[in-house]
């Protein structure tokens, strides 16, 4: 997970060791440990996820057909359908993972990411619960939306791999910082052995992982993908039995972002060189799966989906899954990073 391979992509200019005290010396602990630090980033984080909630709104009001008439293709609202929304979509996410990276930096490469799922999450409420879609459906009718909510969810994986393909297309072209860098462990440097306290984000080496491995371990890369694929969806659907019960927007976004930040955590703690390429399409894919299990089943009561478990928009299962997803994961790999940093220590003279 900290190889020099993995190194050298995310970083090709090393910090010269001649730096090495002035990065990982005082200065660092003085001011990323500081609490006017760490308030002034968790306020950039709120103003990036108000910036990117005012957008998606602007889009669903201006750009998007509205739910109430004719229904909006990409809430998988109704039959109406077009491209043009999908694309539309789609411009507005690299919109609002620019501006979340650039009110957010220095920080992660997935900082944008996450400011723009909770943008979405503003939008699904605004669109309102999955009940609007179903009650005016009949038991004749009902495998026909599912088949439509199905579709809907093969965009929406397009739709994170988007995402995740912009973050390090930004990242790597703009907003690149040196000391998220030296935090993730990736220029090699030893991490001051006092705690920094607030920085959730930084401590993980595998955010942004590169493309090319090698090929000696393509193998048991694509293994812990699957398996990580697999674990996320198969933890999120067993808490979403537990949680989802409701179908109004906030229960189903509270539901979704502690399922899939459950079910990404255990993907990194099982596998622990998983990709968000394998974890963020689990979100999508999961919905799809749960639509199927209700698509042949005739609800107990009129507006209702036969499994609980299945009863959000697929806007509010990558919205609120994504965001939560994104959290889980880093968790997880901060995790696997301070054990390394604290057995390094340990280790040294």
């Amino acid at each position: 997970m900290n190889s020099p391979d993995l190194m050298n992509n995310l970083n090709p200019d090393p910090v010269p060791t001649d730096t090495a005290e002035m990065i990982a010396g005082s200065r660092l602990e003085h001011w990323a440990g500081t609490f006017g630090y760490n308030a002034l980033r968790q306020i950039r984080y709120l103003l990036a996820m108000v910036a990117s909630g005012l957008l998606f709104l602007w889009i669903g009001n201006h750009l998007l057909p509205s739910p109430w008439n004719q229904g909006a293709w990409i809430a998988a609202w109704g039959s109406a359908g077009s491209l043009e929304s999908e694309l539309v979509m789609l411009i507005a996410l690299l919109v609002a993972i620019f501006l979340g990276m650039l009110i957010t930096w220095p920080d992660t490469p997935h900082s944008g990411l996450f400011t723009a799922a909770i943008g979405l999450c503003i939008l699904a409420v605004k669109w309102g619960p999955m009940t609007n879609l179903l009650l005016p459906q009949t038991p004749a009718t009902l495998p026909r939306v599912y088949q439509i909510l199905q579709w809907q969810c093969l965009f929406w994986i397009i739709f994170v791999l988007a995402g995740e393909a912009i973050s390090r297309m930004f990242y790597r072209l703009i907003f690149r910082n040196s000391l998220w860098i030296h935090l993730a462990g990736l220029d090699g440097l030893p991490l001051p052995d006092t705690n920094i306290h607030g920085l959730i984000m930084p401590f993980t080496a595998s955010a942004i992982q590169i493309d090319k491995v090698r090929r000696s371990k393509m193998t048991s890369s694509l293994l812990a993908n699957a398996g990580g694929f697999v674990i996320t969806g198969a933890v999120a659907s067993l808490l979403l039995m537990i949680l989802l019960r409701s179908q109004f927007v906030g229960q189903a976004i509270f539901a979704n972002f502690v399922a899939f930040a459950a079910g990404a955590f255990a993907a990194g703690a099982v596998f622990a060189d998983v990709s968000p390429w394998a974890v963020w399409p689990a979100i999508p894919a999961t919905a799809a799966v749960l639509y199927y299990f209700s698509m042949h089943s005739v609800p107990e009561y009129p507006g209702q989906a036969a499994a609980p478990m299945a009863g959000a928009l697929p806007i509010a299962y990558v919205g609120a899954g994504l965001s939560g997803a994104v959290v889980g994961y880093y968790t997880v790999l901060r995790m696997h990073l301070r054990k390394q940093h604290e057995m390094g220590v340990e280790e040294r003279p």
